[in-house]
């Protein structure tokens, strides 16, 4: 019959065309001439024929010119990886609008799309230079990140099998090591000091809402969240936060894609900071206006297991003028709060000091350690660094460095007796008299206590994430009684939302479960166990 026939010369018509077209045309020509061919088809159909032939015509024709071209195009040398490598989009376009007539054609060009990725991310966490700077390394991925994602929406429409090749690629590379988790967490806080002054609300929701989308690809969650929350704790303390919208929109996105638990302890410190609020405004409102001896003081008052600030262990010895002001807010605070126990975090206040003994007044922004120091100068005109230590009762190492911050060329406060970087418990330090700055209020800088290498270091697994798997492993046999070996590990892998624990840690942690009479292996099938009450 017509049909028959029809299909049947339409079919031998194609394969005669490809077999010449493969070997004259590139690829882009060959997709274009595919494109025309498929068009004209559609015309006739609606012109000549009945529409009951339309779906095996259109089978016939998809077959000779994609199911049985589509490998080979893909792999020619103008082909998919070209295509990728020079950014043809509107080549990559075509490709996939006529390779999504036959969806079992897609795997070809996500499994070009997919290396591709990784070589991209590659080049940027291997490349030295981005490794000694953090916030670049991280611009750089995240506008990789915006590119792909660009690219994704352009030519593949959102395709769910583009989606997740472009996430593998991305994913197999940055979770190499914890780096990309550890700098992330530093690009945040540099922009949340920094980088939004001056940006609208649609740039900075822009900046978090990339943030989070990579973010989204770390398997070692965790890690981020513990820089994070370092990081968000000097913000707050020593205010340097440039928007208060952007703090509270990284913490509800952060919410979203982790839950309501791992960010609870960042919504505490929150929470901490409003409530000292309230009670600096009760305590100014006392008889000496929050300013006993004269001294005007503002107390953070923070959860001990919320903040990752820990009070000194050291007994160090405030000067006469703190010990009034601690005196005055202990008495304050009790007088409210009954049973509660406050520990100072001295290494964490900053002190303005008004000076008198240089050739004009300044004021000297300093750490409390600072301050400390410099106080014992009010007694006498000389000391030794061993009886500053000791006055102080600041530990060794850190009253060395702190000191020494003093003494450099850019903010020399003090002068001490040798050329060395090194104070010796006989250095004799005197005030520097003639200390000069244009600027009356001085911000004394500290010398960094970390080296570049560990600031740029992978950072190490926390040891928290042992308990983490415990946990997981005891809530799931508590639920289920009994449990095969692979079927607690995929238990375990769900409930792990922070990072992703190797089979071998969980296995590890399974028999640590056991010795401590948690758990016990079945007698008689040694890979399941049994949940002991």
């Amino acid at each position: 019959d017509f049909e028959s026939a029809l299909l049947i010369t339409t079919g031998e018509f194609y394969r005669a065309k490809v077999a010449g077209w493969l070997a004259e045309y590139s690829c882009p020509v060959f997709l274009q001439e595919v494109a025309k061919r498929l068009e004209d088809e559609e015309n006739r159909l609606n012109r000549y024929l009945d529409r009951s032939s339309e779906s095996e015509l259109r089978i016939v024709c998809q077959k000779e010119l994609i199911l049985n071209t589509a490998k080979n195009l893909v792999e020619m040398e103008s082909g998919c990886q070209s295509m990728f490598q020079q950014k043809r989009y509107d080549q990559l376009t075509l490709m996939y609008r006529l390779f999504r007539r036959e969806p079992s054609m897609l795997p070809y060009m996500t499994g070009v799309m997919e290396p591709y990725i990784e070589s991209r991310c590659t080049k940027i966490i291997d490349d030295q230079q981005m490794i000694d700077n953090p916030p670049q390394y991280v611009e750089k991925v995240l506008e990789l990140k915006t590119e792909l994602d660009e690219m994704v929406g352009q030519c593949f429409d959102n395709d769910s099998g583009f989606q997740k090749a472009r996430n593998r690629g991305l994913e197999n590379v940055l979770n190499k090591d914890t780096r990309c988790a550890k700098y992330l967490a530093v690009f945040c806080d540099l922009q949340l000091k920094k980088g939004l002054k001056g940006r609208n609300e649609e740039e900075m929701m822009q900046l978090v809402n990339q943030v989070v989308n990579l973010f989204a690809h770390l398997k070692d969650k965790d890690i981020f969240l513990d820089f994070y929350k370092r990081a968000l704790s000097r913000r707050l303390l020593n205010k340097l936060s440039v928007s208060n919208d952007a703090e509270d929109a990284f913490i509800t996105k952060l919410k979203v894609e982790c839950g309501q638990q791992a960010i609870q302890k960042l919504a505490s410190m929150f929470t901490d900071m409003a409530l000292s609020d309230q009670l600096q405004e009760e305590y100014n409102k006392l008889s000496h206006g929050g300013s006993p001896g004269g001294v005007i003081h503002e107390v953070r008052v923070l959860q001990t297991n919320a903040w990752p600030e820990k009070a000194d262990e050291t007994n160090i010895v405030p000067c006469d003028e703190m010990v009034e002001c601690i005196k005055a807010f202990e008495t304050f605070y009790h007088g409210k709060h009954s049973g509660r126990k406050l520990r100072w975090i001295y290494n964490m206040g900053q002190v303005e000091l008004t000076t008198y003994c240089f050739q004009r007044k300044h004021i000297l922004v300093v750490s409390a350690y600072q301050c400390l120091s410099l106080m014992l100068f009010n007694q006498r005109k000389e000391i030794t660094f061993g009886e500053m230590c000791k006055a102080t009762k600041l530990p060794c190492e850190e009253c060395h460095r702190q000191v020494l911050s003093m003494t450099v060329s850019k903010h020399r406060l003090l002068t001490y007796n040798g050329e060395d970087k090194k104070l010796e418990d006989d250095t004799k330090l005197q005030v520097n008299e003639q200390f000069t700055n244009e600027k009356i209020k001085v911000a004394i800088s500290l010398i960094k206590e970390k080296e570049k290498a560990v600031e740029t270091a992978v950072a190490e697994a926390p040891i928290e994430r042992k308990h983490v798997v415990d946990a997981a492993v005891v809530r799931i046999m508590k639920a289920r009684k009994k449990l095969e070996h692979n079927a607690l590990l995929e238990e375990v892998f769900r409930q792990c939302t922070l990072f992703k624990p190797q089979p071998s840690q969980i296995k590890v942690q399974i028999e640590h479960l056991i010795d401590r009479e948690f758990l016990k292996r079945d007698a008689e099938k040694r890979n399941v166990y049994i949940y002991l009450p």
